[in-house]
């Protein structure tokens, strides 16, 4: 389930799951993914565990977490 996420620049965010990398199901990967036309590229990063954990993860998972994550995410080329 995705959800939404504003930065401390107050730029909103719609973070999400997806298959870890080779579409594996035994890896996830949390992409946060900007607002068009604001010059930002979407980023993503590797969490452990399968996609189902990372979804029940991520409905949970406090705001400071996931900034915490979004600092350390990498751009999606």
């Amino acid at each position: 389930m995705p959800r939404t996420l504003l930065d401390p620049d107050l730029t909103r965010w719609d973070v999400y799951i997806v298959p870890g990398r080779g579409g594996f199901a035994d890896s996830a990967r949390v992409v946060f993914h900007p607002p068009a036309g604001n010059g930002a590229l979407p980023r993503s990063v590797e969490l452990e565990g399968g996609r189902a954990s990372a979804e029940g993860w991520l409905s949970a998972a406090p705001t400071a977490e996931l900034l915490e994550l979004l600092r350390a995410s990498l751009p999606i080329p």
